[in-house]
């Protein structure tokens, strides 16, 4: 069953870009722009109605929410907008409101959804103005409809009706409802793995809405054990730790607090986070962007958080204070008809670096010039068939070390080879090249770049070791590790290396590098039962990751050797 939930929520979760985003937690409140109609509908007593019954609640509103709207917020305005936009998508074809899921009029996948109708079935489901969510993005270029990709299938066979596909038989059971004082009606649906999902149900004019969902996976699982200094947190970012794993990570820190961002951010409200290393206390932060706008990514340093957007910097103080903003070059947009590509400014933001065709090139705002500072080392844009695989480029550009030098990932077909180091000062590279079987991890520390083997393979005489480059001779030395450590996760912050080391049977260690002698000193954390992912490390030496389990329920965030 647990493969068939998860290739379920893979397929919704393959959506076109203009298909999804999320409205996260919010810290402030706009004022709402609804229409007259659609407070007045909202500040009109809920009728007096009779309660449905269990087949009419499965059949009217749970059969199409089991999937749709799975995840853990306390009211329905903090959900995902693209899930509630599908809910009412679905609705709306279930009902004839619109003739054909999955495609619109040329025949795109994306249905067009009327927004005067979505507003509608909005308020009817969910008591919450189409205004109040972040759909910019999705909106036709009329701003008439949003355009989005409903599921395929959602259909019923023929003669078979939703509620037919039962209360009893398949993957999901609707169970109870339970009255409750202030006139809410809780619907219990139980999985076949045993996860149960409450739906908290209110009365409005329509019938009733959905006011919040909540999961309940039971206890931790026994199999988590943690010893030694540590904090745990159930959401960070507005996402809890099923949410969170895979997409949330931490992008530097300032004043003690790791700046984590979303990687799948696609939206017209970007929300950022600032969570501290010592008691995961968190801030959050939101900047709206224009609908043609896109994010691209967002760092932190010493004194203070850069945002990059394909038209703006942004810059920000601790605690997301004196935000400023200003336009990219006119002359440095024009420089990329198709659109900006990633790219990194100097803190006093009169440079830019960046990736392109020709290779890693330096972009001075001031004069308006483009230098070209190193060409691809492989690359032919016009090549075909087997030539592609023989590319070799570079990517992932960043400025480090004060803007004296630009670190950049080198790219084979599927791998990362190694790194390159520019240095502006010098005007001279040097390249750090791994072979297969090393994480080559854009891992550089003061003038150290280090890339460590994926396992130990004592059965392989000539799989190569742990290697480290001086990054101003070119130097490389190789550097052994304890034997038992099957597998390393290294997390980097300021000028030491946190190292989560693998034991076996998903029993983890927490251990110190250090940088002079290469050897890993051990700290008083472990962790068992399940893998952790990491997001950061704190320069206080704590350690923020993530685990998840089917069986263990929605997961943890863990600051780990806290202070």
């Amino acid at each position: 069953m647990r493969e068939k939930v998860a290739a379920v929520l893979l397929a919704l979760c393959i959506l076109p870009v203009f298909g999804c985003m999320s409205s996260p937690n919010k810290i402030e409140t706009a004022p709402s722009s609804a229409s007259a109609s659609e407070i007045s509908s909202q500040s009109e007593p809920a009728p007096v109605q009779s309660e449905p019954s269990l087949y009419e609640w499965w059949s009217d509103y749970i059969y199409d929410a089991v999937y749709t709207l799975q995840s853990d917020y306390p009211s329905m305005v903090q959900y995902d907008s693209c899930a509630m936009v599908e809910y009412c998508g679905i609705r709306m074809f279930r009902e004839g409101k619109i003739t054909e899921a999955g495609k619109d009029a040329d025949g795109n996948d994306r249905s067009i959804l009327p927004k005067e109708l979505l507003s509608e079935y909005m308020l009817r489901y969910f008591n919450t103005p189409l205004s109040d969510l972040d759909t910019l993005k999705l909106e036709s270029d009329d701003g008439a409809s949003i355009l989005f990709y409903l599921p395929v299938g959602i259909e019923a066979p023929a003669g078979e009706s939703p509620a037919d596909q039962s209360l009893s038989n398949g993957p999901f059971k609707l169970t109870d409802a339970k009255s409750n004082e202030d006139g809410t009606v809780t619907l219990t649906v139980l999985r076949d793995d045993n996860l149960k999902t409450y739906f908290t149900m209110a009365p409005n004019q329509q019938g009733y809405y959905i006011k919040s969902v909540r999961q309940d996976w039971g206890k931790k699982s026994d199999a988590i054990q943690m010893t030694g200094k540590y904090i745990t947190a159930n959401t960070l970012l507005g996402m809890d730790g099923r949410h969170g794993i895979g997409y949330m990570y931490g992008q530097g820190e300032i004043d003690g607090h790791i700046l984590l961002v979303d990687s799948e951010m696609n939206s017209s409200l970007l929300t950022l986070s600032l969570v501290s290393t010592t008691d995961l206390s968190e801030t959050m932060h939101e900047i709206p962007l224009a609908k043609d706008e896109t994010f691209l990514s967002a760092e932190a340093d010493e004194t203070q958080i850069t945002v990059l957007t394909d038209k703006r910097i942004f810059t920000m103080g601790a605690g997301f204070s004196n935000q400023t903003e200003e336009p990219l070059p006119a002359a440095f947009i024009k420089l990329f008809p198709d659109g900006v590509p990633e790219f990194d400014v100097s803190k006093d933001r009169t440079k830019a670096v960046y990736s392109d065709n020709d290779g890693i090139s330096l972009f001075d705002f001031t004069t308006g010039t483009k230098k070209l500072l190193a060409k691809h080392p492989n690359y032919n844009p016009n090549a075909q068939d087997d030539a592609i695989l023989s590319w070799i480029t570079y990517g992932n550009v960043k400025l480090i070390n004060d803007d004296t030098q630009v670190l950049a990932t080198i790219h084979g077909y599927e791998n990362s080879r190694g790194q390159f180091i520019y240095d502006l000062e010098t005007d001279k590279g040097t390249t750090f090249e791994v072979t297969y079987g090393w994480d080559a991890l854009d891992l550089v520390i003061g003038d150290k770049a280090i890339a460590f083997q994926r396992e130990n393979r004592d059965e392989d005489p000539n799989f190569a070791p742990n290697i480290w480059m001086d990054v101003k001779t070119g130097e490389t030395h190789a550097f052994d590790l304890p034997p038992e450590i099957k597998y390393l996760l290294p997390a980097a912050s300021g000028d030491q290396l946190l190292v989560m080391g693998d034991l076996g049977n998903r029993r983890w260690q927490l251990y110190r590098m250090n940088l002079d002698t290469m050897q890993l000193e051990k700290l008083d954390f472990s962790f068992s039962g399940e893998d952790p992912q990491m997001i950061a490390a704190g320069k206080n030496g704590s350690l923020l990751f993530v685990y998840y389990s089917f069986d263990g329920g929605t997961g943890e965030y863990i600051l780990a050797n806290a202070k």
